[in-house]
């Protein structure tokens, strides 16, 4: 008894069946949990050391090249890449995929263990970082405030993070940009010479004065006591009042002890206002939605509180929940036109209300039999699959094909009653059995195409698409079962009556066809000059069309990079950055500003000079403008300032990756790499599609350099090493050491009076104790002269690499990468060793264009394989999938016509197309 008999004979199991089926999807969708991306991590680890006050040489010398020694020897390593700036080392380890990460986590971790004997002794921390979709901020805002610093400070910590950490489900509340209070010890260089005080002595007293250490144990009267060497700062008090010179000074008699903000250098803005941001992450376990919504309702009644409202103000960046609602709200939609539009056409064809209800029928029942299926997969199979913007988007573009099988299976049943004169049961036994084998396979075939994504998992696409193909696959099984169980039982319990002759459109139709069928077979010969002649014009045309990873379709937001001369104060930056912003906001409306973010310092330097940058968020909805049209817009606003420049960042498609250009240049020495990066820019600025041209070329801020004349500090009893790090102490922010108080623990940071503006000749009378406890100026055993201080140094493979990046205005596809090589090529004559590329986004780009290309070949070599198995030929598969080709006919004509590019979304249409 095959399937649709016992569903015919045995219709109260089959009914019962069905809603023990919509019961468990109905569970399963309110258990099933909620986020944005599908979960996986990738075969990828960070390196961050974090070391202020440094420079790019030091960190390059100390930190970089000895962790690129020990960890370049790494098994799968793929590539290494590290960035060496004045502040940290960052190294990116790239492995191949499969490799066992949390495996090789520890074993970088035990590598780094080997040496950190070699790495300054100040380095702290060595942090290791393996990113995950589920690290990404459920919420993402900005804190404007319009009080004082210190209110600031208080409305975050005492009242905001501790309310949003409180709620169900958040597992981490990150704040950046809010400056901490420190205990800052400003040392008079006067007093110090007075007084006979060695800076780095005072330093070391400091760090051995602030001590707590477990000594062992001890017996005394028969009990055994554990031993402590207590001696911490309790109090700022006992740091000022810390003996000197045997007792008979204080700190606080050469210092001034206080606990305070440090200078301000950095500065975030929201609208104008001065801001914070925030990052709130979730439990792995929590639903997005949910917690989103709980994050967004306590902001709400924070922002209404008597002490904050009106001063404190909430911006909203990123929220996951809207994309997964809004996913979640599409399918809804997909669904109901879906069904509505299949019901529309069903009964202009078949003229029944009743087989169209029975159509209908399969959309919800599929779609529900999918979230069951998805869920048991979670729980016996240890799946992590979860309802998420891919898993949807699968769904979504499931809807249009699961009425398919039920359509071929009803209009066939259909037939037999109409044409054979059977009654309904029947014509449903009859009319089911004779289409089944040909359902079977055109279900099977359309699945098979998203087997090839397991074989392609390495891919960026395959790692994303595989939610989607499961969700497709299962649900296009559910409606393979509706077909031949649920729509047979139906239609021979609702077909019983007289049935209506076909309507005349129809037969017509079906005459009009037949006659061209008959034609076409006669003039055979012909016919195939036409399809080759169809098919080649296509293929040529399709060969035509741009290639590109993502679709162009620019994230709602556009990035300005200012650049500000070294004359430039705080106060000139805030005046500068206050005119733009108010420039923009006086015509919000009209450019669809939603937002402006702003961020600038005059701590560091980027190319000899100053950097800020402002990020104008854009409407999303209503009547806006296109993002190209707004940045002329702005670009035409930029306010015309001596010592500054205004230029646009790299605009970002909606994946998130960087839209554009990017070309490297590979080498050993910075020197040439940045004569070379100049002549490279000259040539790409001769292209008219490129804008924005930028390098990341630094060429390091002014600097005097300080030459130690060993004989003189061996002639005076000191080493150059005490001069190095007795000069290090007056000007470093690092920590000296650290107060633990109730607040937890703060830093204590030693420096002389106008650390800031110290000038050269109050540097040259900084003091030394010599071993014989005689003070020794600097000057009496140092040079100076000025110099450029060295680049921001970045290596690829352990091989300096210098960036340049552009905006383009067709997005930065294959046709304009290549015509900017084929250029480089012929005019730019690189020496030995040194080379060029386009970056680790082109590299992935190339990949996915051989595994998309891999995928289609595979996913059409198994469909012939079930083919041939169910139809027990080698000869009929092939004359199926020769249709296979001319469906690029009507690919190529419209991609052509609308100027859509072939992306990694357009490769998965055109999978599902060859499985249909």
């Amino acid at each position: 008894m095959n399937l649709s008999k016992f569903s015919v004979l045995r219709p109260i199991s089959v009914l019962m069946v069905t809603m023990s089926v919509l019961v468990l999807g109905f569970l399963s969708l309110q258990r099933l949990p909620l986020k944005h991306m599908p979960e996986f991590s990738t075969a990828t680890l960070v390196v961050n050391v974090d070391y202020p006050s440094s420079s790019p040489e030091e960190v390059e010398r100390n930190i970089t090249r000895p962790l690129e020694e020990v960890l370049s020897t790494l098994d799968n390593l793929e590539s290494i890449s590290s960035t060496s700036s004045g502040s940290r080392a960052n190294l990116r380890l790239e492995f191949q995929h499969g490799t066992d990460m949390d495996l090789m986590f520890l074993e970088i971790r035990d590598r780094i263990d080997q040496v950190r004997n070699r790495l300054p002794t100040d380095v702290e921390r060595v942090a290791i970082r393996r990113w995950h979709t589920s690290d990404q901020p459920v919420l993402r805002f900005s804190v404007a405030w319009s009080g004082e610093q210190d209110e600031l400070y208080r409305a975050v910590e005492d009242v905001l993070r501790p309310r949003l950490e409180r709620i169900d489900g958040v597992a981490n509340v990150e704040v950046r940009g809010m400056d901490t209070k420190q205990i800052i010890i400003d040392i008079d260089q006067g007093l110090l010479q007075a007084y006979g005080i060695d800076l780095f002595n005072l330093n070391q007293a400091l760090r051995n004065n602030n001590v707590n250490v477990a000594g062992g144990y001890i017996m005394d009267g028969g009990k055994k006591y554990s031993l402590r060497s207590v001696g911490e700062f309790q109090s700022p008090d006992d740091i000022a009042n810390l003996p000197l010179k045997g007792g008979l000074l204080r700190l606080a008699d050469v210092g001034q002890v206080q606990y305070a903000y440090p200078e301000k250098t950095s500065f975030s803005r929201l609208n104008s206002i001065d801001a914070v941001n925030i990052d709130v992450y979730k439990a792995s376990t929590a639903n997005v939605v949910t917690v989103a919504r709980l994050l967004k309702e306590e902001l709400e009644m924070v922002q209404q509180l008597p002490q904050l409202e009106g001063s404190l103000s909430v911006k909203i960046f990123r929220d996951q929940s809207e994309d997964i609602t809004k996913s979640l709200n599409d399918l809804k939609v997909a669904g109901i036109y879906g069904g509505v539009l299949a019901m529309g056409v069903l009964f202009f064809f078949l003229g029944k209300f009743r087989s169209t209800l029975i159509i209908s029928i399969a959309i919800p029942v599929s779609i529900i039999f999918t979230f069951a299926f998805m869920y048991l997969l979670r729980v016996f199979a240890g799946s992590d699959i979860s309802l998420n913007v891919v898993s949807l988007m699968g769904l979504m573009v499931a809807v249009g094909m699961l009425v398919d099988s039920s359509v071929v299976v009803l209009e066939n049943i259909f037939r037999h009653k109409q044409e054979k004169g059977l009654d309904a049961r029947e014509a449903a036994i009859s009319g089911s059995r004779e289409v089944g084998l040909a359902v079977f396979a055109s279900t099977a075939t359309t699945i098979v195409v998203f087997v090839s994504f397991i074989f392609i998992p390495g891919s960026q696409m395959g790692r994303f698409m595989r939610d989607f193909g499961l969700a497709i696959g299962v649900a296009l099984t559910a409606a393979l079962l509706v077909s031949l169980t649920l729509v047979p039982m139906l239609a021979s319990r609702i077909f019983t009556g007289q049935e209506k002759p076909k309507q005349r459109m129809i037969v017509w139709a079906t005459e009009v066809y037949g006659a061209l069928m008959g034609w076409l077979l006669r003039w055979r010969f012909v016919a195939l000059i036409v399809m080759a002649a169809l098919g080649l014009s296509s293929w040529a045309l399709f060969n035509s069309i741009d290639r590109e990873m993502f679709p162009r379709v620019a994230q709602r937001n556009l990035r300005v990079s200012v650049t500000m001369e070294r004359s430039f104060s705080a106060e000139d930056m805030i005046a500068l950055f206050g005119d733009m912003e108010t420039r923009f906001l006086d015509r919000k409306d009209e450019l669809d500003i939603a937002a402006i973010s702003s961020n600038f310092n005059n701590r560091t330097t980027n190319r000899g000079q100053y950097r800020g940058s402002m990020t104008l968020f854009l409407k999303e909805e209503g009547n806006i403008k296109e993002v190209s049209v707004v940045r002329e817009e702005i670009r035409q606003m930029f306010p015309e300032v001596p010592g500054a420049e205004f230029t646009f960042g790299r605009m970002r498609h909606m994946g998130g990756g960087e839209m554009g250009v990017s070309v490297e240049l590979r080498g050993d020495k910075p020197a040439v790499l940045s004569m070379y990066a100049e002549e490279m820019m000259s040539i790409l600025s001769t292209f008219p599609e490129l804008t924005d041209i930028e390098s990341s070329l630094e060429t390091g801020e002014e600097e005097v350099h300080l030459t130690v004349d060993r004989k003189k500090t061996e002639k005076f009893g000191i080493s150059p090493q005490l001069v190095a790090r007795t000069v290090a102490s007056a000007l470093s922010t690092r920590a000296v050491t650290r107060y633990k108080s109730d607040e937890g623990e703060i830093d204590v940071i030693l420096q002389l009076q106008g650390e800031n503006e110290l000038s050269l000749q109050e540097l040259q009378n900084l003091q030394f104790e010599n071993r014989d406890g005689e003070m020794i100026p600097l000057y009496a055993v140092v040079d100076y002269q000025y110099a450029k201080g060295p680049l921001s140094i970045r290596r690829d493979d352990r091989k300096g690499v210098l960036q340049i990046t552009a905006n383009a205005e067709r997005g930065g596809g294959m046709f304009l990468n290549q015509m900017i090589q084929d250029r480089l090529e012929s005019e730019l004559q690189l020496p030995a060793g040194y080379s060029f590329s386009f970056g680790r986004q082109w590299a992935r780009f190339q990949e996915s264009q051989q595994q998309s290309f891999f995928g289609i070949i595979l996913a059409v070599v198994l469909m012939y394989i079930i083919m041939a198995a169910l139809f027990e030929s080698f000869i009929h598969p092939l004359t199926i999938l020769f249709s296979v080709p001319f469906s690029i006919i009507g690919v190529a004509g419209i991609f052509y016509v609308t100027g859509t590019t072939l992306n990694a979304m357009a490769y998965l249409g055109i999978l599902v197309l060859f499985g249909l």
